[in-house]
Formats: C-alpha cells, structure tokens, sequence
C-alpha cells in the first residue's frame, strides 16, 4: 500500500508539503498551483488513500467538523485550484471552524467510496463532477452523510449550479446578432455530464435562432489543447471552415486557436470563436488572440456549496436546496459585439 513519502517522492515534493494539499489548505499555505496538481497526479497514479478516519477522529476531538471535497482525478482536476480557491475563501469570510479534504475518486466508481456511507468520517460532502452512473449510484442509496452535488442535479440533494442554459444561449445570440450562418461546434469525446449538458444547450439555442449548424461541424475530440487542435485541422480540411465557432472548453478553444494561427485563419476577421471558460480567466485572456468566453463561476459556486454545508452544520436545514450562479461572458478579441 503506498505511503506519503512514496506520494511526495513521486511529486519531487516535501511530505508536510504533501499533507498541505491533500488536506485542502494549498492555496491558504500558498503552494503553488502547478506544484498542488503535481501532487494530486501523483496521489492518482500511486492510488493514494489517505487515513481520513484517523483525522476525523483527530478532528472530532477538537469538537471541529470535517468537509470533504469528491472530485475525479482525470483532465478536470486542473479545475480543482479554482475551487479550492472558493472554497477557502469562503470558510475564512464566515470565519468557520473546520477542516476541509479532498477525497479523489474515479468517475463510474464513486459506490467504492465508503466514506459516504459512514456518519462518522465526515460532516458535509460536496460531490463534484460526477458521473451519470455516479449519479444514479447517489439516487439509489440511502448516503449517511449530507451531500451537496456541484455542477449536478438530484432531486432529494443538496446542489449549487451553473446557469448553463442561459449562458449558451447568449452564446448562440451574439452569434445571431452578428448575422452568423454557418457555425462549427467543437465538444469532447465520451462527453461528461456538464458538458453534454452544454453542447445541447448551444445546438438547442442554434436551433430556436433559426441557426442551422451541419452535424458534420459538429467534432467531438479528447479534452486537450491536442484535441482542439486536431479538431481545427479537421476543420481546414473539410473545406467547411465556419464564420463562427463555438467551443464547449477552453482547453479546446486555445488547441484550436493555435491551428489556426499557424495557418494564417484569421480571428476574428476570417472566423470569431467563443468558449466556455473552466480553467480561469486569466488563461484566455492571455492567449493569442485572447478568446471570448462563458466563464463558469467556479469560485462563486464553491462559495455557495460552503454556506449550504455551514447551514447544515448549524441544522437549519429542512429541505434540500438548490443554488444557481449565473456565469459572466467576457468579451475578448476573438468575439466582440
């Protein structure tokens, strides 16, 4: 069974450094992010499972109650920072008085986590992108702990989540307004929930517009910036290049946009691009040409899933409740209205 020392090893990191990240006090320790995610891939790798037992009865002798975090280890922890960020910063707004884990699971797999059926690990749980079979695993049992769905949906839970809706069609409007009629849509492969969810979300607006977009523009590829590219160089090569494209992650939209700069396609002059932000805002604003995007308000929805877990430590709770943030779109060079 492998150790810490084997997990910091693996990282090229200190144990306490180790300890600092995987009990969710990265950014409050200021570690830095790259350093944090070198970590949580080597806590992948090695499946690591740290004695969550031990520290929640560490913490329940403090009289302190334990918040974990359940998130998959796959292409989407790069999004974790950002909401370890809020969850962070909302803890110490309210001044709250607990601890805080992450607890890495693979999507599919989420029944093999026992620590949500044993009241006596954690106080709250915030499940984070999980899967439809994850999902129905959740509907079907009876959790002994109270869970909070990020970015999901259940009835009879606890959830915080992005207006997806509202932010893809508002995506598809500028298009519109802008008098595009040929559009291409760049999703991934194997598409998780959210961001199926956001795809139809686009086609569906596309179609109350009146915009017709070809399936065969419609490319799914792997969730990389080498999948955006190779989705780009498709794009080229079909002959159908687009006046306008919609891409359902940044990830996606700078391995695109980097095609296109190498082929002299010009943007936003030749084709405009808008993308669902995940990663943060400065990743787009920085890319060449910098990229209009839905940004999905990462922190703000962490922020919420701390004041429903804070309301449910204190029992105030009686029924589940449901928050949605609204996302911002920011205006770059690659779109402007």
């Amino acid at each position: 069974m492998p150790t810490i020392k084997d997990v910091a090893a693996l990282a090229g990191v200190s144990i306490s450094t180790v300890s600092i990240v995987i009990n969710g006090q990265a950014e409050e320790r200021k570690v830095a992010k790259e350093t944090a995610l070198k970590v949580l891939e080597a806590v992948k790798s090695l499946d690591y499972k740290p004695n969550m037992v031990a520290r929640r009865l560490r913490s329940s002798e403090e009289g302190k109650p334990v918040v974990a975090l359940y998130w998959p280890l796959d292409y989407r922890a790069s999004f974790l920072a950002r909401i370890m960020l809020g969850l962070q910063s909302e803890i110490r707004r309210r001044n709250l008085s607990l601890d805080l884990v992450v607890c890495t699971y693979e999507n599919d797999y989420l029944y093999k986590e026992t620590g949500l059926t044993n009241k006596n690990r954690y106080s709250v749980a915030i499940v984070g992108a999980a899967s439809e079979k994850d999902m129905k695993y959740l509907a079907s049992q009876k959790t002994r702990v109270p869970i909070i769905l990020f970015n999901r949906y259940l009835d009879g839970f606890n959830s915080v989540r992005s207006n997806d809706e509202a932010s893809a069609y508002e995506a598809a409007s500028i298009f519109h307004r802008k008098g595009h009629s040929r559009i291409a849509v760049i999703t991934t492969e194997s598409s998780p929930i959210a961001t199926s969810f956001r795809t139809r979300c686009f086609l569906k607006a596309c179609s109350e517009l009146g915009i017709e977009v070809d399936p065969a523009c419609i490319l799914k590829t792997d969730h990389s910036y080498k999948g955006g590219a190779n989705a780009a160089k498709e794009l080229i090569a079909s002959g159908r290049l687009p006046h306008a494209l919609f891409c359902d992650s940044d990830v996606l939209a700078i391995g695109a946009s980097s095609i296109f700069n190498k082929e002299g396609i010009k943007i936003p002059t030749t084709l405009e691009m808008i993308s669902f932000g995940l990663m943060g805002e400065d990743t787009t604003e920085f890319s060449t040409p910098s990229i209009t995007v839905v940004s999905l308000p990462s922190e703000e929805m962490a922020a919420e899933c701390i004041g429903i877990a804070d309301s449910i430590l204190n029992d105030s709770i009686k029924e589940p409740v449901h928050k949605t943030v609204e996302p911002r779109i920011l205006f770059r060079d690659s779109c402007r209205i």
